[in-house]
């Protein structure tokens, strides 16, 4: 089973192959998520991890097109974003955006992604 923590910075999911544009400690793969495509082939990763990742991307359809390249048929990826009424959301600078529970995370959410699973600020989507 390949786990991916794209964006992991120095707090990698364990058993995952953490990816970042940093060399930090923890990461395995060193490459930018903004600039697709990713060094991963087609249909070949279970499991994504996305955490708060995607507020810092000028493009996350983007993002979650190239995700949905990667992952198998069944995949789950694990999506964390502020909330746009969270008390951090806008404190960070390099956030370019913040979501809702209505944020479109796709082009098409309803065709492209079934939903798993949805609390405050983190969804689960299955391929």
């Amino acid at each position: 089973m390949i786990i991916l923590d794209l964006g992991c910075g120095k707090a990698k999911a364990a058993g995952s192959i953490g990816a970042d544009l940093y060399p930090l400690s923890g990461v395995d793969l060193i490459f930018d998520l903004a600039h697709p495509p990713y060094p991963f082939a087609a249909d070949s990763v279970d499991v994504v991890h996305l955490r708060h990742v995607l507020e810092h991307m000028e493009d996350p359809v983007e993002v979650l097109s190239e995700v949905w390249r990667i992952t198998k048929p069944g995949a789950t990826v694990n999506i964390r974003v502020p909330h746009y009424t969270g008390p951090f959301a806008w404190r960070d600078p390099t956030h370019k955006r913040c979501f809702s529970s209505k944020s479109p995370l796709s082009p098409d959410l309803q065709s492209v992604w079934r939903l798993g699973a949805i609390d405050s600020g983190s969804a689960s989507y299955v391929q």
